[in-house]
């Protein structure tokens, strides 16, 4: 017997998150489309440095980073509030948010203490700290799957 009583309001409430949502995604495509359209034909170097390219990295970086972190995703069913949850796609789908997040954090602090460590002209220790970084992102893959072997 289900004990779940929805909300007076839940139907309202959804379809404020879809309009929303569809909201973000047509602003989203308006911001990618107007970037393209007004992009400098230059090298698209500011000061010395490849603003265009770092861009560009950061955007494909990201995406792989989502790609990558969906297909480590878990499909074992979880239960949620007295029901079994079982669709792949959306258990991969959670996985990879949380996964992502998680990745990105991580990588944002040690950007930060590289950045601060490269300001107080410790050079020699702000490429180890870049480096440790990219090392634990590879570690946590390698436990990550080790976890779904299990």
């Amino acid at each position: 017997m289900n004990s779940f009583i929805s909300p007076a309001i839940a139907d309202v409430m959804l379809w404020l998150m879809y309009i929303i949502l569809a909201a973000a995604i047509g602003v989203t495509a308006y911001s990618v489309w107007h970037g393209l359209r007004n992009r400098r034909k230059g090298s698209d170097v500011v000061n010395g440095v490849p603003a265009g390219r770092i861009g560009w990295l950061v955007a494909v970086g990201f995406v792989l980073i989502m790609v990558v972190t969906f297909a480590l995703g878990s499909t074992k069913p979880i239960l949620t509030n007295g029901t079994w949850l079982t669709d792949g796609f959306w258990l991969r789908a959670a996985d990879m948010f949380i996964y992502t997040s998680i990745i990105l954090i991580i990588g944002l602090v040690i950007l930060a203490v590289g950045a601060g460590l490269s300001i107080a002209k410790i050079e020699p220790w702000a490429d180890y700290v870049l480096i440790a970084g990219a090392a634990v992102v590879i570690i946590r893959g390698f436990v990550r799957n080790h976890e779904k072997d299990e």
